[in-house]
């Protein structure tokens, strides 16, 4: 929607050529270059925490300014560390789970859970811009959530390791 607004016709379409050509290439040169390094050197947690600080940092830049550079920021750390460390790193977070479990767990989390949050998202949007909410205000929600995220972090780190611990 901020791209929309700065944009308009084919602007738009070289400005998502732009962004989501570097981001890819940018994310491949992540995969293949940093994220077994980062996870091997500083374990799971860290790798854990870049995709929530960068989609914080750009969306704290992004409800003061409404500027397209906050929103960038958010949508490429999006696009860069959600498939590359983050997906990465959540995988070695069921080693600790019995392997009778495991399967079943990520089949629910993957399978259900991921898409519905999606779903659900998409329709809050819709409402929420149906109901002439501006972007600033919107992008309060996800700010919200990455706290949260980061809450949970904390909260799993104590018993990620205890439960690696017990399986080791």
């Amino acid at each position: 929607m901020t791209a929309k607004q700065m944009y308009s016709g084919d602007q738009l379409t070289v400005f998502f050529s732009w962004f989501v050509g570097f981001t890819g290439i940018f994310a491949c040169l992540m995969q293949f270059f940093v994220t077994g390094r980062l996870i091997e050197r500083f374990w799971i947690m860290v790798a854990l925490l870049l995709l929530p600080l960068g989609m914080g940092s750009g969306l704290l830049y992004f409800i003061p300014t409404v500027a397209i550079a906050g929103a960038s920021i958010a949508q490429a750390s999006n696009y860069v560390f959600r498939y590359t460390v983050n997906d990465a790193t959540m995988q070695l977070l069921y080693i600790p789970v019995p392997a009778y479990r495991r399967g079943r767990a990520k089949a629910f989390i993957d399978g259900l859970f991921k898409q519905a949050s999606n779903g659900i998202a998409g329709v809050a949007l819709y409402f929420l811009a149906q109901a002439k909410v501006t972007l600033g205000t919107m992008a309060f929600i996800p700010v919200v959530l990455v706290f949260v995220w980061l809450f949970l972090l904390a909260k799993i780190k104590r018993e990620y390791l205890v439960s690696l611990m017990d399986t080791l």
